[in-house]
């Protein structure tokens, strides 16, 4: 997964002990937004899920987590306008979404030991 924080650094006045910060929340709710997710899946909660990924999109936008922002972005859209489509597209992009939130941890956690000086 491609992270480059230029942009989330930009909106913050480049102040990398604050993204840092910022990453490491995340990373402490990434669970937390996986298991909303899944559960608003398993039930067909399309309103939930599409809540939920709101709140992934935003999250990941905070910290500059493109794939993971975007991921989220198709799923949030795909619930608010699923009406008569097929539920399966929308069950199809949340497992690239939980695919996506499974993966960035290791990604993240490269950066933060590469920036450990300024963290």
């Amino acid at each position: 997964m491609h992270y480059d924080p230029s942009q989330a650094l930009a909106r913050i006045d480049n102040d990398v002990a604050l993204l840092c910060v910022l990453i490491g929340v995340f990373l402490k709710e990434r669970d937390h937004y996986a298991h909303r997710l899944m559960q608003a899946l398993e039930t067909q909660q399309w309103q939930s899920l599409g809540e939920a990924a709101h709140t992934v999109k935003g999250a990941a936008a905070a910290i500059g987590l493109e794939p993971v922002r975007e991921a989220a972005a198709r799923v949030e859209m795909l619930c608010k306008h699923l009406g008569n489509r097929d539920p399966m597209d929308c069950k199809q992009k949340t497992q690239e979404l939980l695919e996506a939130l499974e993966t960035c941890p290791q990604t993240l956690q490269n950066w933060l030991s590469e920036c450990k000086s300024g963290c």
